[in-house]
């Protein structure tokens, strides 16, 4: 059971550096471009050729969901461990929720700001940049998230009682 315990978080921790992979990515190379130059920058996502990320969020959030709470369920047993994927699925959560509230409707509108002439380019820069603040926030949490993993892959014991008697020692 053990070796099933390790290799569920060890998957988790997989999943976990694709996101974050992806996240760092789109923090160094593509949001600082897409966001500065906004609304001529909506080429990047609006045309034929342009950068479909949806496809990567939508297969890669379900992996994290399943092999989280898998080695959530099956490390349940190992108190050490537990409180550590407890702090990885919390930070998981808030950033999904923070997401679906604030960060997703945002890019929703930068995609569109080609499409209106009520917002000034100055504004939807001003715009990109506060959301790409908030975002690296958002990616510094997703890291302690990870790093929380890593740090229970290495909490292994589970705690058994012992009974120790003078029984059990000879003299």
């Amino acid at each position: 059971m053990q070796q099933t315990r390790q290799i569920s978080l060890f998957i988790a921790i997989f999943f976990w550096a694709v996101i974050l992979g992806g996240l760092t990515y789109s923090h160094i190379v593509y949001y600082p471009n897409y966001l500065s130059h906004l609304p001529e920058s909506t080429i990047l996502v609006n045309n034929k050729y342009g950068l479909k990320e949806d496809k990567f969020w939508i297969i890669i959030h379900p992996l994290i969901i399943v092999s989280t709470a898998a080695a959530f369920i099956l490390n349940w047993k190992i108190t050490e461990r537990r409180k550590y994927l407890l702090i990885t699925i919390y930070i998981y959560v808030l950033a999904m929720v923070v997401t679906a509230i604030y960060f997703y409707p945002e890019v929703i509108e930068f995609s569109q700001s080609n499409r209106t002439n009520t917002v000034s380019p100055k504004e939807w820069h001003k715009r990109g940049q506060i959301w790409l603040v908030f975002s690296s926030i958002r990616l510094f949490f997703v890291y302690i998230a990870f790093a929380s993993l890593l740090i229970a892959v290495t909490r292994k014991k589970l705690k058994h009682k012992t009974q120790t008697s003078s029984n059990n020692f000879s003299e």
